[in-house]
């Protein structure tokens, strides 16, 4: 049995596949930045949508959608200060583009404002749908320059970016404000508007435990401004007074998900900042714990899963992500590849194989093949004498799989 597992993990890293951002929990994201630029403070309101949640039109060869994004943004004393609209269009020629969740439309707004607390209530009017809507409100608060020693940390790609004529430029993450859990990395960019701040260290706790600490931190100075270049949102250099940032990379590695603290020391005092870390791209299969765990008894020794399932409703998951942890290929970092690539391909096969009106795709043949095996090298469908054939082949396992519909149902059997 130990063999039969030990060859299906060898497969299922062999066959890996690059799985994009998806399933995002919300229609539309929006996060807030602030940037001081010499003696001004400015507000970036950024905003990301996914093709699948805009209408597109057929226009001669290519489909073309759109959106204009309102925001009203109001004083502590509920008094409308401003009224900003950002308007986006894409165009694709591919048509399953246009329903995709792998790809997105984003937008940037750039504001001057004073300190204070404001109330942003953004209202989204997609193009060629003639309906406006009303989106949650959200709150954006900017201490006095005194007060702000250290800002807000900008999250960004780690991966640096190249853009026009600037190089080696940062991508804002762009996903709500929150963290990324995922296996691309992230880093923290931490605004020093008081360049006079020495001895600075940092902490991380999650659970009431540190799980991170370092008096070792990198500093670097730059006049940085947040700008659009082509669909991306980059931090670019500015013409302003250089401003000093706390970078700390890569740290989605050592956080898992949920909430933690980022806790900033310095003489003279201390700055805490209460972020989120969130699986963006999380398979829908492993959204219902549960079935999650029922799901392995049809490829691992069923002891190894009692022991998961054995575990009480509040810990079912920690002992799901235990459960993986032995397969893990990069142990030094809190993401599992293996975990998001195995419930990953059940989601694919839930959404390909599945019978009508049933979300069985992970129990039929196909299935269970594409599960364990990935994507086909080829695969051949052929209509003969009443019924569907799907050939399917693995080049690199010298292996053929061969499917049949005999009731024009969509049912495919195994036949070998």
């Amino acid at each position: 049995m130990k063999i039969r597992l030990l060859i299906f993990i060898l497969i299922l890293s062999a066959f890996t596949f690059s799985i994009k951002a998806k399933n995002i929990p919300k229609p539309i994201l929006f996060e807030w930045n602030v940037i001081q630029s010499d003696s001004s403070l400015n507000l970036f309101l950024s905003f990301r949508i996914s093709n699948d949640n805009l209408v597109f039109i057929k226009d001669g060869d290519i489909y073309k959608a759109g959106l204009s994004v309102n925001y009203d943004i109001y004083n502590e004393e509920n008094n409308l200060v401003d009224r900003i609209t950002d308007k986006e269009e894409v165009t694709v020629e591919d048509y399953s583009i246009t329903n995709s969740r792998d790809f997105f439309v984003e937008g940037l707004t750039k504001i001057k404002i004073s300190d204070g607390k404001y109330k942003i209530i953004p209202s989204v009017n997609l193009f060629f749908a003639d309906k406006d809507y009303l989106l949650k409100d959200f709150f954006v608060d900017i201490p006095t320059f005194e007060k702000n020693q250290i800002g807000k940390p900008i999250i960004v790609e780690s991966h640096l970016v190249d853009c026009d004529s600037n190089n080696n430029l940062f991508r804002l993450a762009n996903f709500d404000g929150v963290l990324p859990y995922s296996a691309n990395l992230f880093s923290l960019l931490i605004p020093l508007n008081n360049s006079e701040l020495e001895n600075i260290s940092l902490e991380i706790i999650q659970e009431n435990k540190v799980i991170f600490e370092t008096d070792s931190v990198e500093i670097i100075s730059e006049n940085l401004n947040l700008e659009k270049c082509e669909n991306d949102i980059v931090l670019s250099q500015s013409t302003s007074d250089k401003m000093k940032y706390l970078v700390l990379q890569d740290v989605n590695k050592f956080v898992d998900e949920g909430e933690f603290k980022l806790k900033i020391n310095y003489d003279g005092g201390n700055k805490e900042f209460e972020l989120n870390s969130l699986w963006i791209n999380k398979p829908r299969s492993l959204r219902a714990v549960k079935e999650s765990v029922l799901i392995l008894y049809d490829y691992f020794d069923e002891n190894l899963i009692d022991e998961v399932y054995r575990a009480d409703s509040d810990s079912l998951y920690l002992a799901l992500k235990k459960f993986w942890k032995v397969f893990d290929r990069t142990p030094q970092t809190k993401f599992n590849e293996m975990m998001n690539e195995f419930y990953s391909r059940i989601d694919f096969a839930n959404e390909n194989y599945s019978s009508i009106n049933k979300l069985d795709g992970a129990k039929s043949d196909r299935g269970k093949v594409y599960i364990k095996f990935g994507e086909p090298s080829n695969s051949e469908r052929i209509f003969s004498d009443h019924k569907v054939v799907e050939v399917w082949e693995y080049e690199q396992m010298n292996r053929k799989f061969i499917f049949t519909d005999n009731s024009g149902t969509g049912k495919f059997e195994l036949e070998n």
